[in-house]
């Protein structure tokens, strides 16, 4: 008690303390400081410029007569505890979000047999036709069958490498020409929903090594959900879609004028099944698909708000030959 009496002007940020210190007028008039006891967490900036977690913990000082006498100030350093808490807690997530992908799993391997097989019988028929005989409409609707079971075909794909972690083709490739293929299949039907599309593709954007296919099919759902979330619109519905270099890493940005993704659901609308979407309308699986495939290239993909509302999707990826 005398050492800490001795030591009892302890400051932090200031060379001392703020006129109206509580503990500074106990100390001064010798009459408990309100409220007598603090516990509360800070950090402190080392002088080698680290940043360390410290939990202070305040005490009141009383005499033998029961007068405030000082304040004792404890520092607990309990960096080191917070980055075991947050990696058992990382940990918890990954093994919850491991379960769900093995029901998925499951479940993905007792559809995937029952659409595969009709799904195979339409595109065998849809080659059978005889283009040549085909009037100019019938040739369109013929192409527009092919592209659509195409695209279910690639869904299948993407979600057995999603549950499966199934090995993709890596090569050099552009993500340009991938959004390009993918605004190919899809444009057709954003022009349909009055969802106007604007791309802004850098030109000398880095190429990549990756699963083409698999891009694809990350920029076509992504593509999706932006149509999916204008659709609501009274006035005009946009997409806009931005790549650029940054570092070592090639962006693609999608915005969109929706109504954006609150910050609390920035992270579960990533979880497979989660969707925002009314009954009906959205399986929860899409955006999961997206991120799998982009974790599995090395990459990230995250959500923000945009400057004049909406949402912004990012996906980033490590540029390589």
């Amino acid at each position: 008690r005398i050492e800490a009496v001795g030591h009892s002007r302890v400051w932090t940020a200031t060379a001392s303390p703020c006129p109206a210190c509580a503990h500074l007028r106990a100390i001064g008039t010798s009459n408990p400081a309100e409220p007598r006891v603090h516990d509360f967490e800070g950090t402190l900036l080392t002088k080698t410029g680290e940043t360390r977690t410290i939990r202070w913990q305040e005490r009141e000082l009383y005499g033998n007569r029961g007068n405030a006498l000082g304040h004792v100030v404890l520092g607990l350093d309990i960096t080191q505890q917070l980055a075991v808490q947050r990696k058992v807690l990382d940990a918890e997530a990954k093994a919850q979000h491991a379960a769900r992908l093995a029901i998925l799993g499951q479940t993905v391997a007792r559809m995937t047999h029952e659409i595969a097989n009709p799904l195979t019988g339409i595109l065998g028929l849809a080659g059978m036709l005889d283009a040549e005989h085909l009037s100019a409409d019938a040739k369109d609707s013929v192409e527009a069958i092919r592209e659509g079971a195409q695209r279910i075909s690639t869904t299948v794909t993407g979600l057995l490498a999603f549950s499966r972690k199934q090995p993709l083709t890596i090569e050099s490739g552009s993500l340009n020409d991938a959004i390009r293929d993918s605004l190919r299949l899809y444009g057709c039907y954003l022009k349909g929903q009055g969802i106007a599309v604007e791309t802004n593709l850098d030109p000398s954007l880095p190429r990549i090594r990756g699963d083409i296919s698999a891009l694809q099919q990350v920029a076509l759902n992504l593509m999706s959900n932006a149509a999916t979330a204008v659709s609501s619109n009274e006035g005009d519905k946009r997409l806009s879609i931005h790549t650029y270099s940054e570092g070592d890493s090639v962006v693609a940005e999608f915005a969109d004028n929706g109504p954006g993704v609150p910050l609390s659901l920035r992270t579960r609308v990533f979880e497979p099944f989660y969707t925002t979407s009314e009954p009906g309308r959205g399986t929860g699986l899409g955006l999961s698909i997206c991120h799998g495939l982009v974790a599995e290239h090395d990459g990230t993909l995250l959500v923000r708000s945009h400057d004049s509302g909406g949402a912004v999707f990012v996906v980033t990826l490590p540029i390589g030959e």
